[in-house]
């Protein structure tokens, strides 16, 4: 899929831009404005490949949802301007998650800027293994009138092994408002090197009991009411 040659909105109002299952993948400069989900993205197979790319989305549930790619040879997803509109408490800007726990699934989010304001995450993983997460930007907006659930920037749910490096998060808080520039909840052998997490409450937020052999390195926490948070339980 490539932009209209006007530069107009390639799909407006609709409850998904692009659905994909089971398909070879490409979606290029696109346009999608008021949607429920821009690109909904599922059960790829083996050997398929998705390559979603520089495209401006503004959502009221998610932006990029991933789900269930078991087996197919890796996701791109890089470069995309997204805005989760303030709405839907649940939005989520980038979503990829795995119920299959040994999945083979190799997912590239790189250079995606994300916009959220009360939502519950600016890139979520969930069960991912081996995930690439380099040089995103996720603003955490002042939810002004609505009131903000909790939430993450960059939000690791599960799985494990997964790389995280030069992304930066900021926010509009430093009490103790639950906004979490880095949440990372039951996922071990991660490497979380040279992020920045900027005016959240909490910098970076680890918790339960499978968060061990993580690499926590040349990370900045700066004007936060807790740099660093961790929590067994």
């Amino acid at each position: 899929m490539n932009p209209n040659p006007n530069s107009s909105r390639n799909v407006y109002r609709s409850r998904c831009g692009v659905y994909s299952t089971y398909a070879y993948t490409e979606v290029y400069n696109c346009i999608f404005d008021s949607v429920n989900y821009g690109i909904d993205e599922r059960y790829l197979g083996a050997a398929l490949e998705s390559y979603l790319t520089s495209n401006t989305i503004n959502a009221y549930q998610c932006g990029i949802n991933l789900m269930d790619n078991d087996g197919s040879d890796h996701i791109t997803v890089e470069y995309n301007t997204i805005k989760i509109l303030p709405l839907v408490k649940s939005g989520i800007g980038i979503y990829a998650g795995e119920s299959n726990s040994h999945h083979t699934t190799t997912y590239l989010l790189n250079s995606n800027s994300v916009k959220i304001a009360n939502s519950t995450s600016g890139i979520q993983t969930n069960g991912v293994s081996n995930a690439q997460l380099t040089y995103n930007i996720v603003e955490l907006q002042n939810p002004g009138v609505y009131t903000s659930p909790t939430t993450a920037g960059i939000e690791i749910s599960g799985g494990g092994a997964n790389y995280l490096s030069c992304n930066h998060v900021s926010g509009h808080t430093v009490d103790s408002v639950p906004r979490y520039g880095y949440r990372i909840a039951q996922s071990q052998g991660n490497i979380i090197q040279c992020n920045v997490a900027d005016s959240t409450s909490y910098s970076f937020r680890f918790e339960g009991v499978a968060c061990n052999n993580t690499v926590l390195k040349g990370n900045y926490m700066g004007n936060a009411y807790c740099g660093l948070y961790l929590n067994q339980d």
